[in-house]
């Protein structure tokens, strides 16, 4: 037998710890309701200003129609955005499937994360939920610039965000992919591409 096989016992009590690991996606850990309210409130406090710019341009009734849409709109795409947005965090990598019009999936290796941090907006906090950011060590752009993904939902540029947890659950995610993290190291300069 060669001994860098993995035997049949230790295939068999890797299944198992596998199999004691629930999976962690999006159904067990699913972006709160509380996250689309957030969004709402701050779609609605907008709404008063946008108004206000809008009538002293084209007048009133095109300034509420106008408005009323924009408000509209920016609900739905934050409903569908809830809605469309799937993650897993496997044994290797974190897959992030999301989009509305433009699907996308994304797999990140946990050997190139760089950092891992739980930001909480005055939204966030106003809501009492918090985000948490997953930074890519693979650098993108001229010049090794990096995108930002403070603001957006699921993954962009080098990052990934995962918006509308508790606290307590995402400081739980948190140490899950730190955990991940250890397992799973560096895999090259060429992974995450």
């Amino acid at each position: 037998m060669n001994p860098s096989e993995p035997t049949q016992q230790s295939t068999t009590a890797a299944a198992a710890n596998t199999a004691a690991r629930p999976s962690i996606t999006e159904k067990n850990y699913p972006i709160s309701i509380r996250w689309v309210w957030a969004n709402v409130a701050i779609s609605l406090a907008a709404f008063p200003l946008y108004f206000l710019y809008l009538i002293t341009e084209v007048g009133f009734v095109f300034s509420l129609i106008t408005s009323l849409l924009v408000v509209t709109i920016n609900i739905t795409v934050v409903i569908m955005q809830r809605k469309y947005y799937h993650f897993e965090f496997g044994d290797q990598y974190i897959t992030i499937r999301q989009g509305v019009i433009k699907r996308q999936e994304r797999h990140l290796p946990y050997g190139v994360i760089q950092n891992v941090m739980i930001k909480r907006s005055l939204s966030d906090r106003l809501f009492g939920l918090a985000t948490i950011n997953v930074q890519n060590a693979v650098q993108q752009g001229k010049l090794g610039y990096r995108e930002s993904a403070d603001t957006t939902i699921g993954s962009s540029g080098t990052d990934f965000n995962l918006p509308g947890q508790t606290p307590k659950n995402a400081e739980v995610l948190r140490k899950i992919v730190l955990e991940k993290m250890k397992e799973n190291p560096d895999w090259g300069i060429h992974a995450g591409l």
